[in-house]
């Protein structure tokens, strides 16, 4: 079964998630071991209530089990929740933190891709002109 890559997949980057997690305070995540318990650092865990997945053959992500209130999901989402940062944002973060990517995000729409803006003397008419049609 092949797995085909959507445009979501392409840009959407993925970061691991144990640097992350240790950059706020967990202990050391070890890479490749599928899922495991872990105590949580967000809010003081005595117990291992969180659960880590740290293999590379889906996203990697975490989940608190005790507090609702935890940064839960992969690591771009928890450095959202964490610093309260927008997306764009939160992904150059991962990039510093991880060391892995180059901290880009496509944009997906944009100037290109708005409607343009009629100027002041322009009539409502030749905003839209049709230029598919010859003069």
């Amino acid at each position: 079964m092949s797995h085909r890559m959507n445009q979501t997949d392409r840009e959407r980057p993925s970061y691991p998630i144990g640097p992350v997690l240790e950059h706020y305070g967990f202990d050391a995540v070890d890479h490749d071991r599928g899922w495991r318990d872990i105590r949580c650092a967000f809010h003081g865990d005595r117990n291992a209530s969180g659960r880590v997945r740290s293999d590379d053959s889906t996203e990697q992500v975490y989940y608190c089990h005790a507090y609702r209130e935890c940064p839960n999901g992969n690591a771009v989402q928890i450095i959202m929740k964490k610093e309260g940062l927008a997306y764009r944002d939160a992904v150059i973060r991962a990039t510093e933190i991880t060391g892995v990517g180059d901290g880009e995000v496509r944009r997906s729409g944009g100037p290109r891709d708005a409607v343009p803006r009629k100027s002041r003397t322009e009539s409502k008419v030749s905003a839209f002109k049709r230029t598919w049609l010859r003069d």
